[in-house]
Order: structure tokens, then C-alpha cells, then sequence
């Protein structure tokens, strides 16, 4: 999709408020927004306004008067479309009002437990409330957890395929664990990439669009702590994003990683060696004068040529084939799956 204008932006983040909006706005095909860029703009404003309601209705008194419409037949499903919270949000309101718990308690973990498994729960009417509730929430809860976790490790797992056809060597995300980094983006380049004239060491994947809210979050989060340790870097938001979080110039925001826009960074001399026995250079070479620097033996930074679709399919066989004619073919299109972005449901 890519970067979409900052007006664009807010024209769809003031019309989208429900999942019926995101049908309609991709139905009608007016809005240049795909189904999950919209979907991602949708879970950002229900989880701002989430936070700001959700206070309130956690006072004793206004949980209890939740759980007694519940009690009395009222529907869960309209009471938290009536507080604008996902409904997984007020079930757990209302479980800790039933039992006695909060949230955050040893005793508060159990509410967690029975909104994954609604079954346990005893009050029969509570039963039925809290299954539909769960069930029925696009926003939040175990369903919606499980499936956010799934789609970021399969654009997770896209990326690292490209750079793996790319022929580009990298640490994923788990293997910094095992050596014990405590900054984990999901590519370190050993060797880093330049990307579209702009040197990259590390990228992460995003699968959800790059709106304001979430992004200045992720930089303040995640990618400051990157930048600290590693120095510029790229993120991929793969449902596109607002021209507008496009402001820091040591993070390039990108919607995929294409093989023409990269080439490879390494220190290589100009003239010819011996691969298999690399020449050493001197303990301690003299200072090159200016006319020195343009010399044949001198080693300087080079940037290999984009990636050839041979070069692709040598540096990794697994792709290898019949020769096509377009990216798309190496690169088949990604199962369309929205990111939902995350909601506090569970202790």
C-alpha cells in the first residue's frame, strides 16, 4: 500500500468506527486503504479510547452496576458497545466484580483463566454472557491475541525469506536472545544494506499500518533503543503508513523490501585477491596522503548492485526454479491478515 498522505490519514481515522466501516470503506474501493491498513486504524482508536473509559468503568460501584444488568439479562455485547470498550474488555470488568478479585492480584489471574476458557465459570448466565462476549470481539481477548501473534510471525518470517533470497547475512530476533542482547530487533546485519541510498543495520516488521499514535510508541519503545546500540536502521510497515511518522532521518519506513532498492555493504579492495587467502593489512599502515586515497590497493566501502533474480535463487536454492518475470512470482503475495493491535485483556 505504502505511504499514504497525512490528510488521507485522518479522513479514515474519523470515518472508521466499527468493523462494519472497514467492510463498507473496502467495498466501496473510494478510500485507497487495504482491508488491514483499515483494520490497524480501527484497533489504534478502540485501544485510545479503551484506555480512557475503561478507568471508570473499573470503579466498584459502576462494575457492580455492570454486573447487575448482566445478571438481569441485559447483553454484554451492548453494554460495551454503549461504553465504547471491546466487549472481552467489560467481561473482565464485570468477572472481577462478580468474584471479588482485581486486576493485577494473585486472586485477578483467575478471570484471566476463564476468559480463556469460559466453560470453567459456574453462573450459568455469566457462562453465556462472557462466551459471546469473547467470541464476538474483533479488538481483544485469547482468540485475538493468538491470531496478532501468528500474523507477526508470519510477516516476521516473509522478511527473513527475502533477505535470506537476498543473500543477506543476519541474527534473528531469537538467536540475539540466545547470545543474550537485551535489544532484539527481528534483523541485525552484520554487514549492513543500503537501502534506497540510506545505510541500514538492523530491521524490524511491523504488520499493521504506521499510524501516529502507534509509531511515535514503537520509537519511543523499541527503536530509540536500537538506534542507541546499532545506529540506523529500517522498519517495514507491511499495510503501509502516514506520511507524516516519516520524521526521524536514522529510521527509513518502508511497506516491503524490494531486491532493486537494496545492495549489500562491504569493505572490499579494488584490485584483485585471493578470496580463499584475503590479503593483511599492515599493523599499522601509514597515513594515505590525499592523491593515496584513489589508489588501486586502497580498501574502500563499495555498494554491490541490486540483486539479480539469478543472484537470488543462487544465494538461496530453496526458491530456485523456473525463471519468471516479476517479483511477485519469486515473492508470492502475503495471505491477507490483520494485525490487531494489542488491548491489555489479560494479567
Amino acid at each position: 500500500m505504502g505511504i499514504v498522505s497525512h490528510e488521507a490519514y485522518l479522513a479514515a481515522h474519523e470515518e472508521v468506527n466499527t468493523m462494519e466501516d472497514v467492510e463498507r470503506i473496502v467495498r466501496e474501493g473510494r478510500s485507497g486503504f487495504s482491508f488491514e491498513a483499515l483494520l490497524s486504524i480501527l484497533s489504534q482508536k478502540m485501544l485510545v479510547t479503551t484506555k480512557k473509559n475503561v478507568g471508570r468503568l473499573r470503579k466498584p460501584e459502576t462494575a457492580r452496576q455492570q454486573l447487575e444488568r448482566v445478571l438481569r439479562g441485559g447483553s454484554l455485547l451492548q453494554l460495551a458497545a454503549d461504553a465504547s470498550v471491546p466487549p472481552t474488555i467489560l467481561a473482565r470488568v464485570v468477572l472481577e466484580a462478580h468474584l471479588g478479585v482485581r486486576k493485577g492480584t494473585t486472586k485477578g489471574r483467575s478471570v484471566g483463566k476463564l476468559l480463556k476458557s469460559p466453560a470453567d465459570i459456574e453462573h450459568p448466565v455469566l457462562r453465556r454472557e462472557v462466551e459471546a462476549a469473547v467470541e464476538n470481539d474483533p479488538h481483544a481477548g485469547p482468540h485475538v491475541d493468538t491470531v496478532r501473534r501468528l500474523v507477526g510471525l508470519e510477516y516476521e518470517e516473509l522478511l527473513q525469506q527475502k533477505l535470506r533470497a537476498f543473500g543477506v547475512p543476519f541474527l534473528t530476533e531469537e538467536e540475539l536472545r540466545e547470545r543474550g542482547d537485551a535489544k532484539t530487533p527481528d534483523a541485525l546485519l552484520p554487514v549492513p544494506l543500503l537501502v534506497r541510498g540510506r545505510v541500514v543495520n538492523w530491521i524490524d516488521s511491523k504488520a499493521t499500518f504506521g499510524d501516529p499514535t502507534s509509531h511515535s510508541q514503537y520509537h519511543s519503545n523499541q527503536f530509540s533503543s536500537y538506534l542507541n546500540r546499532f545506529d540506523a536502521g529500517l522498519v517495514i510497515y507491511w499495510h503501509g503508513f502516514d506520511e507524516a511518522v516519516d520524521s526521524d532521518p536514522r529510521v527509513l519506513l518502508l511497506d516491503d523490501l524490494r531486491p532493486a532498492e537494496c545492495h549489500l555493504m562491504t569493505v572490499m579492495p579494488q584490485h584483485s585477491v585471493n578470496p580463499l587467502k584475503p590479503e593483511r593489512a599492515p599493523s599499522n599502515p601509514p597515513s594515505p596522503g590525499l592523491e593515496d586515497l584513489a589508489g588501486p590497493s586502497t580498501p574502500m566501502i563499495t555498494a554491490h548492485k541490486s540483486f539479480s533474480r539469478t543472484e537470488a535463487n543462487v544465494a538461496w536454492p530453496g526458491l530456485s526454479g523456473s525463471e519468471t518475470d516479476s517479483d511477485d512470482e519469486l515473492f508470492p503475495a502475503h495471505p491477507r491478515m490483520a494485525d490487531l493491535d494489542r488491548v491489555a485483556w489479560d494479567s
